[in-house]
Protein backbone atom coordinates (compact mmCIF):
# COMPACT_ATOMS: atom_id res chain seq x y z
CA UNK A 1 0.00 0.00 0.00
CA UNK A 2 1.57 3.15 -1.23
CA UNK A 3 1.15 6.52 0.82
CA UNK A 4 -0.85 8.00 -2.05
CA UNK A 5 -3.64 4.73 -1.52
CA UNK A 6 -3.79 5.60 2.55
CA UNK A 7 -4.62 9.10 2.24
CA UNK A 8 -7.49 7.81 -0.22
CA UNK A 9 -8.85 5.68 1.91
CA UNK A 10 -8.24 8.04 5.27
CA UNK A 11 -10.37 10.56 2.64
CA UNK A 12 -12.96 8.38 3.42
CA UNK A 13 -13.06 7.23 6.39
CA UNK A 14 -12.74 10.50 8.28
CA UNK A 15 -16.11 11.76 6.93
CA UNK A 16 -17.74 8.65 7.86
CA UNK A 17 -16.35 8.78 11.01
CA UNK A 18 -17.10 12.16 12.28
CA UNK A 19 -20.63 11.55 10.86
CA UNK A 20 -21.21 8.58 12.63
CA UNK A 21 -19.82 10.35 16.54
CA UNK A 22 -22.44 13.46 14.88
CA UNK A 23 -25.67 11.00 15.35
CA UNK A 24 -24.44 9.16 18.15
CA UNK A 25 -24.05 12.68 20.03
CA UNK A 26 -27.29 14.44 18.38
CA UNK A 27 -29.09 10.98 19.96
CA UNK A 28 -27.36 10.90 23.32
CA UNK A 29 -28.38 14.52 23.49
CA UNK A 30 -32.07 14.06 22.59
CA UNK A 31 -32.86 10.78 24.50
CA UNK A 32 -31.18 12.26 27.78
CA UNK A 33 -32.56 16.02 27.54
CA UNK A 34 -34.91 15.94 30.32
CA UNK A 35 -32.61 14.06 33.34
CA UNK A 36 -32.63 17.46 35.40
CA UNK A 37 -36.62 17.74 34.90
CA UNK A 38 -36.60 14.23 36.64
CA UNK A 39 -34.41 14.47 38.85
CA UNK A 40 -31.95 12.23 38.12
CA UNK A 41 -28.11 12.41 38.23
CA UNK A 42 -26.34 13.63 34.69
CA UNK A 43 -26.34 10.36 32.84
CA UNK A 44 -23.50 10.95 31.23
CA UNK A 45 -21.71 9.64 34.69
CA UNK A 46 -20.71 5.84 34.68
CA UNK A 47 -23.65 4.20 36.83
CA UNK A 48 -20.88 3.70 39.88
CA UNK A 49 -20.69 7.29 40.38
CA UNK A 50 -24.04 8.18 39.92
CA UNK A 51 -25.49 5.86 42.36
CA UNK A 52 -23.12 7.28 44.45
CA UNK A 53 -24.37 10.77 44.19
CA UNK A 54 -27.77 9.82 44.39
CA UNK A 55 -27.34 8.10 48.10
CA UNK A 56 -25.23 10.67 49.23
CA UNK A 57 -28.17 13.23 48.05
CA UNK A 58 -30.63 11.17 49.88
CA UNK A 59 -28.77 10.90 53.30
CA UNK A 60 -30.01 13.76 55.83
CA UNK A 61 -27.99 16.40 56.38
CA UNK A 62 -27.01 18.24 59.95
CA UNK A 63 -27.84 21.59 60.06
CA UNK A 64 -24.53 23.35 61.79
Amino acid sequence: MTIINFFSILERAVPLMLFALYLLTAVRICRYSSWVAAGEPNPFLPRGLALAITRFEMRPRRLA
